[in-house]
């Protein structure tokens, strides 16, 4: 207890002292005149000078060469002008039936019919027709002998209706008997068109030959 009222009054004391020294040092200072001073303006230094510099004077000889710029030929297009504005919508009519393309029916060329034509042709034996007993009775005692051609008419019945002669043997009994007995005893095949039909023509004979034989 004692020693704590010791430390009070100790610090008591420091105090007092203190703001005593305090309160004579403010005194001096506030009985102190003031000193003032005066602070001239210093101008600001000059700028720097930058001296000129010298610009040469170029000649044409100083100046190189320079080659003409060789360039691409310019193609122009004429483009279409641009249409301003908004385009007409064409509104086109809804379709309602689709058919389609008709299929060409294939040209059928048509097979030409087989050609039927053919001649007149005798039936048999032409030698047949010419017996030795038909041998004319003149020229058999005159002992004429000949070879006679004839050309016939046959009829679309196969029938024999003319006779000429072609080629005479000489005699006028030989070239008669020999048309007479074509036509008595001719047996003929009928000539035929392109469709087959029977038709009239001519039909000559294989030369008839008239010998006597002992």
């Amino acid at each position: 207890m004692a020693i704590g009222l010791v430390g009070l009054v100790q610090g008591g004391i420091i105090a007092a002292l203190l703001s005593g020294l305090a309160i004579q040092f403010v005194d001096r200072i506030a009985d102190k005149p003031l000193e003032t001073y005066n602070i001239k303006d210093v101008p600001p230094p000059p700028p720097d000078v930058v001296p000129p510099k010298k610009i040469e004077t170029l000649t044409t000889s100083m100046i190189p060469e320079t080659k003409p710029l060789v360039t691409d030929p310019i193609v122009k297009v004429d483009t279409p002008p641009l249409v301003s504005g908004t385009p007409d919508i064409v509104l086109l009519p809804p379709v309602t039936d689709m058919k389609p393309a008709p299929i060409p029916s294939p040209t059928i060329t048509p097979t030409p019919a087989a050609d039927l034509s053919r001649g007149a042709a005798a039936r048999g034996a032409v030698g047949e027709w010419f017996p030795r007993s038909e041998y004319p009775s003149a020229a058999l005692r005159a002992g004429i002998e000949g070879r006679v051609s004839i050309r016939l008419s046959i009829g679309a019945n196969g029938r024999a209706t003319g006779c000429d002669v072609v080629t005479g043997s000489g005699s006028e009994a030989l070239d008669a008997a020999t048309c007479r007995l074509a036509l008595r005893n001719g047996r003929f095949e009928p000539a035929r068109d392109a469709l087959g039909n029977k038709t009239a023509t001519q039909l000559r004979l294989p030369p008839i030959v008239w010998r006597i034989e002992n």
